[in-house]
This record gives C-alpha cells, sequence and structure tokens, in this order.
C-alpha cells in the first residue's frame, strides 16, 4: 500500500457563539484525524482553499502558527510508520505531545530554581548585618542547596549559563551607541570602557553575569586593571562608576534581574596635587604669552583662558550649547543628561562682567568653542605650559604625591606642568571665587547643586587657608 496522506487546517461547523473551531485534519485512505488548535474563529476570517487564516485577520499569525506546528507534528508521526494509519498516527502524536509539555515543564523548573539562586543572592546582599544575622545564615543555607543543585544541573549538561553572558555581552556591545547622538566623545569613551570589560572577561576567563556582579568581581575587575593595565585608584574608580551606571541601564530600560551587591561597590579616588594657575600667570599667559606664539597655540590659549574665567568641564566648552541673556552666558551642562528623568536641572549662568576677555574670547570664535578633541587639548596644554613656565621662569620642580591601588600606596614624582588637565581650569575658577562668594553662588554660576563636587576643586592647601583668612580679617 502507498504511503500517501495528507494534512490540512480546516474549521469545523460554526456554532451558536457564531465560531467555529480550527483544527488540522489528517486523513489516511480516507480516514480523517482532527486535531483542535485551540481556537475558534468567524468562518469569514478563515481561507478555506489555503486552510489557513486570513492575514488581515485577528491573531492570524499566532492561529497559523499553531496549524503549522500541529502540521509538522503529525507529519514526523506518520513518516515514521510503513503504514500510517490513523490509530499509530494518533498514538504517536500524542507521545510527541506528552514529551513536549514534559519538557516545558522541565525547563521551567529549571528557570525557577535559577531565578530562586539569584534572588537568594539578591536578599542575601540587601539583609543588614546588624538586623538579621541569623536570617541570613538560615537563607545562606538554604541558597547552598540551590547552588549545589545548580552545579549537578551544569555538570549533567542540563544547564547551561551561556545564555545569560550572551544577554551581558550583546546589551554591553549596543550601549556606547546610546551616547553617539548626544557627543563623539561619550561614543568614544563607552566603546572603549567596553573594550576594557571584555578584555577583562576573556583574560581572565571571568564569565560576564548579571547574577555574579558581587564582591569577588569587583576585586577581580580592579586586579586586572591595576596590574595588567596598570591603573591606580581614580582610573579604575572611573570605570567602576560606568560599570554601575551600566547596570542601571539594564535594570531599568531592558528589566534585567542584577545581583544588587554592585550598588555597594566604592567609587575608588585618589585626591590629586592641587594645580592652577595663578590670578598673575592667567593674564600673564593671555595677555604678553599669547603674542609670541603661532595662532594655533593662540587659539589653545583663548580656551584655557576662556575655561578658568567660566569654569565649564571641558564637554560644556566643546558642544558650546549657551545663549547670552541679560548680559549673562546660560546654558545647561551636558553632564546634566545622565541624570534621571523628572529630575530637575540647573542651568549654568556666567555673568560676563566677571571678566571683559569671556566676550571677547566668544566673539573672535563666534561663540563657538569647539576646538580640540579632550585628549589633544589636555596634551596640548601640558606641552604649553612647560614652555610658559620656562619663558617666564615660573615655578614647574618636580611635584611629590601618592597613588593608591586599593590600599597599596605608591609614590609617583612628576613636573609640575604634567599635572595640569582641563580640570584645573575648573578649580582655577572656584578657588577664584570661593574666596569672594558664597558656595551657593558659585554652585549657581556653575549650574551644580553638589556641595560635595564643589569641595573637590578648592584649594585645601595652607598656603591658601592663609591667604583667605588674612583677606577676611583685613578691616573695612
Amino acid at each position: 500500500m502507498s504511503k500517501i496522506y495528507s494534512i490540512k487546517g480546516i474549521i469545523q461547523k460554526t456554532n451558536k457563539a457564531g465560531v467555529a473551531p480550527v483544527s488540522v485534519c489528517y486523513t489516511y485512505n480516507g480516514v480523517k484525524l482532527l486535531i483542535a488548535v485551540g481556537f475558534s474563529v468567524p468562518e469569514s476570517d478563515f481561507d478555506k482553499k489555503k486552510g489557513m487564516m486570513k492575514t488581515d485577520a485577528t491573531n492570524a499569525s499566532i492561529i497559523n502558527q499553531k496549524i503549522r506546528i500541529v502540521s509538522d507534528m503529525l507529519a514526523g508521526a506518520a513518516d515514521a510508520f510503513k503504514i500510517p494509519s490513523r490509530e499509530v498516527v494518533k498514538a504517536a502524536y500524542n507521545k510527541k505531545v506528552a514529551e513536549q509539555k514534559a519538557k516545558e515543564a522541565d525547563d521551567a523548573a529549571k528557570q525557577k530554581l535559577v531565578a530562586t539562586a539569584k534572588k537568594g543572592v539578591q536578599i542575601i546582599h540587601e539583609i543588614e548585618f546588624t538586623e538579621a544575622v541569623e536570617k541570613k545564615a538560615e537563607l545562606s543555607k538554604s541558597l547552598s542547596e540551590v547552588d549545589a543543585e545548580l552545579e549537578r544541573l551544569k555538570a549533567e549538561g542540563l544547564i547551561d549559563i551561556s545564555e545569560e553572558e550572551h544577554l551581558f555581552r550583546k546589551l554591553l556591545a549596543e550601549y556606547p551607541y546610546k551616547f553617539k547622538q548626544k557627543s563623539d566623545l561619550q561614543y568614544r569613551q563607552m566603546k572603549h570602557w567596553v573594550s576594557l570589560v571584555t578584555s577583562f572577561a576573556d583574560d581572565t576567563k571571568t564569565p560576564l553575569l548579571f547574577s555574579e556582579m558581587n564582591s569577588k568581581f569587583y576585586v577581580d575587575f580592579g586586579t586586572y586593571l591595576m596590574y595588567t593595565k596598570d591603573y591606580f585608584n581614580s582610573s579604575f574608580g572611573q570605570q567602576v562608576k560606568r560599570l554601575k551606571t551600566f547596570l542601571n541601564y539594564c535594570t531599568r530600560e531592558h528589566q534585567v534581574a542584577v545581583n544588587q551587591a554592585y550598588k555597594k561597590w566604592d567609587i575608588l579616588e585618589d585626591e590629586p596635587p592641587v594645580v592652577y594657575l595663578t590670578d598673575d600667570e592667567l593674564d600673564k599667559l593671555y595677555n604678553e604669552f599669547r603674542a609670541t606664539v603661532t595662532p594655533a597655540k593662540q587659539k589653545l590659549i583663548d580656551v584655557i583662558v576662556f575655561q578658568n574665567l567660566c569654569g565649564f568641564r571641558y564637554s560644556d566648552v566643546v558642544a558650546s550649547k549657551w545663549n547670552v541673556v541679560n548680559d549673562v552666558l546660560i546654558g545647561y551642562p551636558t553632564k546634566q543628561n545622565k541624570q534621571k528623568e523628572g529630575k530637575k536641572v540647573k542651568p549654568y549662568q556666567i555673568p560676563l562682567l566677571l571678566d571683559s576677555r569671556i566676550k571677547e574670547i566668544l566673539e573672535r570664535y563666534d561663540y563657538k568653542m569647539k576646538h580640540f578633541a579632550d585628549a589633544v587639548y589636555n596634551r596640548e596644554m601640558k606641552d604649553l605650559y612647560e614652555k610658559f613656565f620656562e619663558k617666564y621662569e615660573i615655578d614647574n620642580s618636580d611635584v611629590t604625591y601618592y597613588k593608591h591601588k586599593f590600599q597599596k600606596e605608591f609614590k609617583v614624582t612628576t613636573p609640575k606642568h604634567k599635572l595640569f588637565s582641563s580640570h584645573s581650569c575648573r578649580k582655577a575658577f572656584v578657588i577664584r571665587w570661593a574666596k569672594r562668594f558664597d558656595d551657593s553662588v558659585i554652585l549657581s554660576m556653575l549650574g551644580s547643586s553638589s556641595l560635595k563636587e564643589l569641595q573637590r576643586y578648592k584649594d585645601k592647601s595652607t598656603d591658601n587657608l592663609l591667604s583667605i583668612i588674612q583677606s577676611r580679617l583685613q578691616p573695612v
């Protein structure tokens, strides 16, 4: 007997509700087997010739997919027999359905087990030692049992963590593109950061798992950056800050469950020596030294002086997104773009009367101050200062200070000019006006509400302290 059968989607008789059950009809030697797909539809929504739902009908794609799945399972059952009679195909089909349901139940149990483990880790990190020692110990014991079961499943090849790492790496690779429309500089910085994280994972064979963002990952990541890439605390702290921001983004935008231990990671910093140009040095740079250099160096000096006089972050200088209103330069710091949606942002407000050179420099460049990439600006500034200090016999002696790798201390000695960067200009602005204005006035000019940030830029040296006290004690 030839092995010929047919399989086609059909609808049965319309019921009292005005809809007809959808089924798949298997036919062999004129004997039919009907398998319901679990949907009932109006007769007008079904294409009887094609045996499928019309494409514009409600739930068409879902129902058509179900028809295809049932049809494939019936065909697979029929092909296993030389004589695919209704009875043997029905039995084989029902066996396939039972096996599929068992597999789905097993997968669901494994997923629940993994979720339980992740949740247990999260709870442990959220419980404070002072309030729940016994509860924490009890939960740790339960969690160890779950971990043992997970390890057994992994060893038997029944569960794979690669899917979680695939998601981590996918979101990590996509992350820099969030910044591409905002700033080329931020985009490049994020690309470099992603490269650091993936290099760490690849070089140390550390899996990138949201469930493993714990203290061990923090220490391993820091050890790699400090002793393989020769980073110190401040550079490591910057990378950790970016990682924490990324994990917040994954939680907020993609509803990814992340081990909450990462929220307690410390952002390490080293306090660098405070270096900045004094008012006299700034005047000499602009009024005298500027006339002796090339047009390109004159432009560099203009940007340096402008940043000193306004206190902007260099990213705001490059953005040049400001307007002059009633002789006040007003705009919004680019850093505000990173803040949470709905949080009130503050504009920076730089009165032009602070110094006539602000308006003079702005008009020279038609209010656009994007002339140097960040890295080029900092490098060129150091070279310029070396020549400037030499020409005017300004102190450029070696400065000794300490950097750290975690708690380990390293003594560093470098010429003073090499310590300057765009941050030095912002420091100079704060130090200059801290002697004359309250912190609230300076914060209003900078467009910031962070006293902590303001304190970072202040000169805490003994000489500056005495200078401030002497100026305040002078008789009126």
